[in-house]
Formats: structure tokens, C-alpha cells, sequence
């Protein structure tokens, strides 16, 4: 299928109103406010459409059902991807969500794997909203709660935080400083190594 092209820039200029409603330029929201170290077991909202945790998290029905997750996005080794060992696949069949992976030999393949995992986390919020609006239940005060995203991996500090950082670099314009930054505000034991920072700042330049 051929789309002419006027209509692909329609529906790029579509695409990009309905990720400004969804966003509503979320630069920033509420640190936590206590954190105690028991929290790092458990995903903390990035943005209100966004959350960033490990993969038990993932598999914690009650808690993807209390806060209305739609996707379960896994950043993984690909060795891990191999053996199956790490996947949101079944708790997705599960609770009738989606599930998506984006899988990297090692921590230096990210920067190509960040607009990857950008694409995947916009597409879904975008075709949550689209359903919302057929099934006419959109509501107008709330759009991004139409979809939600837990972004995790293994231990939810590392691979997932950087892609968390790079989305809101991506999104938000932030620098490399203020995206790692608010990431922490919200998700105090994220490690963000000299590799990553790294990573993150070359990100940040393409950007």
C-alpha cells in the first residue's frame, strides 16, 4: 500500500497533536517525596503515562491492574531475550494488555535502540488514545491516562532508566543533566554509570 505523501504529512501532524494532549508538556511533577528503601522493589511514575521499575514489578498483577498499565515495554540482553528468561509477554495475555521488548547485545547498542524504544512507547500512547476517541472514552481532563507505559528491566535502575532519560530528552527537550536528574527525583536508586552518561550525552548531541 502506497499512502500519498500529503497524507503520510497528515498523519505525521496528527500523530504529533494527539503526543502534545497526551504529554500536556510534563516537564515536571511531584518528587517522591520520602523514599525508603524498601520502594526500589516496586515501579514509581515517571509521568503520569510513563513508569520506570524491575521486572517484578512487571509481574505484579495487582499493582499494572491499581495503576491501569496498558504495555509492559522490557529492556533486555538479547542472551536473556534467547532463553526467554525476562519477558512481560505472559502477564500481558494475562491482563489482555500489550507487551513489547527492545533487545541489545550490550549497553552501546542502546543509543541506536533509543529511538526504537521512543517509537514504541509513542505508538502505543497513540493508539490507546485513537481508541479511546472510537470507543468515545476519551476524557478531556485526563488524556494520558488512556495509556500507560512500565518501562523496566532486570533491576529497573540501569538499561530501562537510560531509555526512560533518553525518552524525556527526546520528548521534553531536556539536557543530559536534567533528564537524569528528574528520572532520580522520581526513582531514587537508579544508577546511571560513566557508560551510560556517556551514552546519554552522544544521545543528546544526534538529538
Amino acid at each position: 500500500l502506497v499512502i500519498p505523501a500529503y497524507n503520510r504529512m497528515s498523519c505525521a501532524l496528527e500523530e504529533r497533536e494527539i503526543l502534545k494532549l497526551i504529554t500536556l508538556n510534563h516537564k515536571v511533577v511531584a518528587g517522591v517525596k520520602d523514599w525508603k528503601y524498601e520502594m526500589r522493589r516496586s515501579a514509581q511514575a515517571i509521568q503520569p503515562f510513563l513508569y520506570l521499575g524491575l521486572s517484578s514489578a512487571a509481574r505484579d498483577l495487582d499493582f499494572l491492574r491499581r495503576e491501569g498499565v496498558t504495555m509492559l515495554l522490557v529492556i533486555r540482553n538479547t542472551m536473556t531475550a534467547a532463553v526467554r528468561l525476562l519477558s512481560g509477554d505472559k502477564v500481558a495475555t494475562e491482563l489482555g494488555i500489550q507487551s513489547a521488548a527492545v533487545d541489545v547485545a550490550g549497553n552501546q547498542e542502546l543509543i541506536a535502540a533509543f529511538p526504537r524504544a521512543c517509537k514504541i512507547i509513542n505508538d502505543h500512547l497513540i493508539f490507546r488514545f485513537r481508541e479511546g476517541m472510537a470507543n468515545n472514552t476519551i476524557n478531556p481532563a485526563s488524556v494520558a491516562t488512556q495509556g500507560k507505559v512500565l518501562v523496566f528491566c532486570e533491576s529497573g535502575n540501569e538499561r530501562s532508566a537510560a531509555v526512560v532519560a533518553a525518552y524525556l530528552m527526546n520528548m521534553f527537550g531536556l539536557d543530559l543533566i536534567s533528564a537524569i536528574q528528574y528520572v532520580q527525583s522520581q526513582r531514587f536508586c537508579v544508577a546511571f554509570d560513566d557508560g551510560l552518561k556517556n551514552l546519554l550525552l552522544n544521545y543528546e548531541e544526534l538529538l
